[in-house]
């Protein structure tokens, strides 16, 4: 009898964690294409608080140039942490990690509520989820 209580709760728990997902971890994923580029923003939020932001871009060579990392850190609306570039297939691929320690405090305060961030990138010809 000792051992079925014991693993009645042992079940109770694994069910409670996979309820409620293991450290609250979500991630909102964005797309839009305009023209041949396609941009993906990935929003990474850990217990409700925003964790990280990248944005990629995959358009074909010739509209993304070889400088785009270069030019982002002084140009991009966000502050950046790391640029890489690199060929897939006949496009090029740009991913820009954005530094959110250098988010001003308004800007962290509307993207650390998934909903309300995932209603403004929509309203902003963004195609969202949540996983």
């Amino acid at each position: 009898m000792k051992g079925s209580k014991i693993l009645l709760v042992v079940a109770l728990l694994t069910v409670g964690l996979l309820l409620t997902g293991c450290g609250n971890k979500k991630t909102l994923e964005c797309k839009a294409t305009q023209s041949n580029m396609e941009t993906k923003m990935i929003v990474n939020f850990e217990s409700n608080k925003l964790a990280g932001i990248t944005v990629e871009y995959l358009a074909p060579e010739d509209l993304l140039p070889t400088s785009v990392c270069e030019s982002a850190k002084s140009t991009f609306v966000m502050p950046v942490k790391d640029c890489k570039q690199n060929n897939v297939g006949e496009n090029a691929k740009v991913s820009i990690i954005v530094d959110i320690s250098k988010l001003d405090e308004e800007d962290k305060e509307d993207m650390n509520d998934i909903e309300a961030a995932k209603e403004g990138l929509e309203e902003s010809g963004y195609t969202c989820t949540i996983k």
